[in-house]
């Protein structure tokens, strides 16, 4: 995943990620996998964060940091793309990637509905399609 965001030219300004030890490293292989030099951040408030938990550490973001990659568990993830998107709950497996943009000028004003999913990756779904690096 880490060379996907490479190649693909979408290499997170951060990283955000659960201290768990298999979201921990799960980030760590990305960063390294990728050769990215985005900033990591690990900290407790992920591991069996609500939707809202995480929504509020997002609206407390620095405005100058364009990306964010957050890095944490199930099932909150699948159920926090559904409530950013007003969609129905996707399917999350371990490892995917997806990609939520906002239509706004500043984390604060991230809400619920207030993205669009431009895409949801799987390790699978990459080695079926070539596309590892």
């Amino acid at each position: 995943m880490g060379r996907f965001l490479r190649q693909s030219d979408q290499v997170p300004e951060k990283v955000i990620s659960s201290t768990a030890v298999r979201a921990r490293s799960t980030a760590e292989l990305a960063i390294a996998a990728g050769q990215w030099q985005s900033l990591a951040v690990y900290t407790d408030t992920l591991y069996g964060a609500s939707v809202s938990v995480i929504i509020d550490l997002l609206q407390m973001e620095d405005d100058s940091i364009p990306s964010l990659l957050l890095v944490g568990h199930q099932p909150t993830w699948s159920e926090l793309i559904a409530d950013l998107t007003g969609g129905l709950p996707v399917r999350f497996p371990t490892a995917a990637l997806a990609r939520i943009d906002f239509d706004v000028d500043r984390w604060r004003e991230v809400q619920s509905g207030a993205g669009r999913l431009r895409w949801l990756v799987t390790p699978k779904l990459l080695k079926q399609s070539g596309l590892r690096g």
